[in-house]
């Protein structure tokens, strides 16, 4: 019998950039973003790489934000002693108003920050673990492109009806990633 080893592609971080204006959970989890830049380039172009890049992000109004999918190795449940997930996994979420989010959390801003997930149903989030994850919505004139729209904040459990997601809007943030990426 054989065994089958897959090829791995290891980086190192050569450098963490937090944006320099983030504030916590204390006031609002403003400017929640941060890039990890690492030691090279990854060659998505190669046969052999199963990595593969999301679109830059649009503006929301260009997006699908009923078919908007979220990503993460995080927890299934709000349970404390639930573990991490071995494999990824993922939860589609539509992209809620920015009046209804702001019934909800007091310190929500449009200008950094949406809210994505049911307010009909429970355990559809994401959890504990996933933070930092993609959000991400088809374009609307196509279901095949995906732009990042979000990145997973915070929230209130996980799956709780009334408590949808927070996520760094995104594309509040081109510039400040253009700048950070010397683009």
């Amino acid at each position: 019998m054989e065994t089958v080893v897959e090829e791995q592609y290891i980086f190192t971080v050569d450098r963490f950039i937090i944006h320099r204006d983030y504030v916590g959970m204390k006031r609002g989890y403003k400017n929640d973003i941060a890039l990890i830049r690492l030691d090279r380039e990854i060659d998505f172009e190669s046969e052999n790489t199963e990595v593969s890049c999301v679109c830059e992000p649009y503006p929301l109004e260009l997006l699908n934000t009923n078919q908007c999918i979220v990503l993460g190795w995080g927890q299934t449940t709000a349970d404390s002693e639930s573990s991490l997930s071995k494999q990824l996994l993922q939860v589609g979420l539509p992209i809620l108003s920015d009046a209804y989010c702001s019934q909800l959390e007091r310190d929500f801003s449009s200008h950094w920050a949406l809210c994505a997930g049911f307010t009909d149903e429970d355990n559809k989030d994401a959890c504990k673990g996933d933070s930092g994850g993609p959000l991400l919505c088809p374009l609307a004139e196509t279901s095949e492109v995906y732009s990042l729209a979000g990145i997973v904040s915070h929230g209130v459990g996980c799956g709780s009806r009334l408590h949808p997601g927070y996520y760094t809007r995104v594309d509040r943030f081109i510039r400040w990633i253009e700048a950070q990426s010397g683009e």
